[in-house]
């Protein structure tokens, strides 16, 4: 039997505490590595930005550590851009922010950033069926005329890091946004 289902479940449930959920967090880190347990995650996307947003360090980063591995299957990323944006899009992009967090979103937004050009994704791309209101999707958080900029101008800072995976990561946003 799957059990990803199950994890899914604890990780959603709101009594779950919080070293369960982060172990259930844990193991679907690493069974998010293989593709054919994506299917059972797409329910887990929202949840998984509303961690982001969270207090604990741990649940943020292995929430981050989902998404990654998530953002590589182009299947996923439209149901990525049409779940509600966390509040923390642009603080996790501050250069003194959390190094290992920046470095899971800069890969993270590089990642669904390159499906979306490779695979022509647009608003109307987007699951109904997933999708928050226009405003506050992860797709108008990334390409909004509000936002792009900001994104741009701090992502600008983050390709002079000290950490050379978070400057490269930075450059795929960087050279994504420009060309869209």
């Amino acid at each position: 039997r799957d059990c990803v289902p199950m994890l899914v479940d604890i990780a959603l449930e709101e009594e779950t505490g919080e070293s369960v959920r982060l172990s259930s967090l844990q193991a679907l880190t690493n069974l998010s590595v293989m593709e054919h347990h994506h299917n059972h995650y797409t329910r887990i996307i929202q949840k998984l930005y509303h961690f982001l947003d969270g207090q604990s360090p741990g649940i943020r980063l292995q929430a981050a550590k989902i998404l990654v591995n998530l953002s590589c299957n182009p299947e996923l990323v439209p149901h990525m851009l049409a779940a509600k944006a966390p509040a923390c899009v642009l603080e996790l992009l501050r250069t003194g922010a959390d190094e290992a967090l920046v470095l899971r979103w800069t890969t993270f937004l590089a990642n669904i950033l390159t499906t979306v050009k490779e695979s022509h994704l647009s608003a109307s791309s987007l699951p109904p069926d997933d999708k928050a209101p226009s405003p506050e999707t992860m797709y108008s958080a990334l390409y909004g005329m509000n936002s792009i900029g900001q994104i741009k101008s701090k992502v600008f800072l983050l390709c002079r890091h000290k950490n050379e995976n978070i400057k490269h990561q930075a450059s795929r946003i960087y050279q994504m946004l420009n060309s869209k």
